[in-house]
């Protein structure tokens, strides 16, 4: 659940701002031959339409169509009564408030001529097929997926953005020490997702989600459970502050654990360490994985290394183990690490880095 009501404070984020990501957007549709693009956003995944407005659709949905050239327009399912709050939280003047969102904003885009060009979809992992089959149905056009070209534009954060990610780290870390302390045998997921959940709200964060994988359950990484941990649990705590989102991650062990297990996580860290260091600007994605991997081969332990890497939108929907793209400055990136040792012991951490003056850098202090 989002945390309070969405506002604009234009003194944060100003309008400028805005309009920079509306011109980076617009010049990627030139490039690729699209001549408008529909983003679609509801609860789940607003972040894309968000980006672009500033405006999220709560319970309802939204549409935000964006031509090059002709005027945008902004379609929800709200009510209109909600026009006069809308018009203090979004630079968008031209809102339509319906309940048939499908065919309304098919009608706007049939008065675009598009008979024979290219209509660009974002978020087409989960866009309505309702919605699509209106758009496929009456108009004329080519439609394309253009959601690896936005992320792409998302992925080189503005100075906001930049600011919004550091604030929402320092709100994962402080839930990290918080879960810390409160670590004890036979605490349940349910209970060290109570402290996260207490202290990220109390800190600003607009939305919270916390994964566990206790005494290496072999689901992997899920929501938490009334179980107790009888051993230890890897965990991950992913916060959104402002539209942006940071992860942290780690394995937490009770003092009974061998210290065979606390020796292979600090090797395990610093070889992290090395491997995120020796990045450089220009490097590709895959180069990261490789460089994991080899600095746990020079560590000398058994086992696998597995390595998921985002260069970061919101956890809910992020592809992981992205392989297109190079490292450039003012990218925010996320990386998980998870060894599995031959006993079946799993380790994991994740860390949300800033990369900077050719550079990365961890955005929190590293717990």
């Amino acid at each position: 659940m989002k945390r309070g009501l969405i506002q604009w404070n234009k003194n944060v984020v100003p309008i400028e701002e805005f309009e920079f990501r509306i011109g980076k957007t617009k010049k990627t549709m030139e490039s690729r031959g699209v001549d408008v693009l529909a983003i679609y956003g509801d609860a789940c995944q607003a972040n894309n339409l968000t980006y672009l407005t500033n405006f999220f659709p709560y319970a309802d949905t939204g549409i935000f169509v964006l031509p090059l050239a002709e005027t945008p327009k902004l379609f929800t399912t709200h009510a209109y009564r909600n026009i006069p709050w809308f018009n203090t939280i979004t630079w968008v003047k031209d809102i339509v408030c319906t309940d048939h969102i499908g065919e309304e904003s098919a009608e706007y885009l049939k008065t675009l001529d598009l008979a024979g060009k290219k209509t660009g979809l974002v978020n087409t992992r989960s866009f309505p097929f309702p919605i699509y089959s209106v758009f496929q149905k009456g108009l004329a056009c080519d439609f394309i997926d253009f959601t690896k070209d936005f992320e792409k534009i998302r992925m080189v954060k503005t100075k906001v953005e930049k600011e919004f990610t550091t604030q929402a780290a320092h709100i994962a870390a402080s839930s990290f020490e918080r879960v810390r302390k409160a670590f004890r045998q036979g605490i349940s997921g349910y209970e060290l997702a109570a402290e996260v959940e207490l202290n990220s709200r109390k800190k600003g964060a607009e939305d919270v989600l916390f994964l566990i994988q206790p005494d290496c359950s072999p689901c992997g990484l899920s929501l938490p459970t009334p179980d107790p941990i009888e051993k230890m649990c890897s965990l991950e705590i992913s916060v959104e502050y402002q539209g942006c989102w940071a992860k942290l991650g780690r394995t937490l062990f009770l003092e009974e654990a061998s210290q065979e297990y606390e020796a292979r996580l600090g090797e395990l860290s610093r070889g992290f360490c090395v491997a995120v260091k020796n990045l450089r600007a220009g490097s590709p994605f895959s180069s990261l994985a490789a460089e994991l991997r080899n600095q746990c081969a020079l560590s000398g332990g058994n086992g696998s290394l597995e390595v998921y890497f985002d260069p970061g939108l919101e956890p809910y929907w992020g592809i992981h183990q992205k392989a297109e793209g190079v490292f450039q400055n003012d990218m925010i990136f996320h990386v998980r690490v998870v060894l599995k040792s031959e006993a079946g012991l799993q380790m994991a951490m994740s860390d949300t880095y800033l990369f900077e003056n050719s550079a990365a850098s961890l955005m929190f202090e590293r717990p």
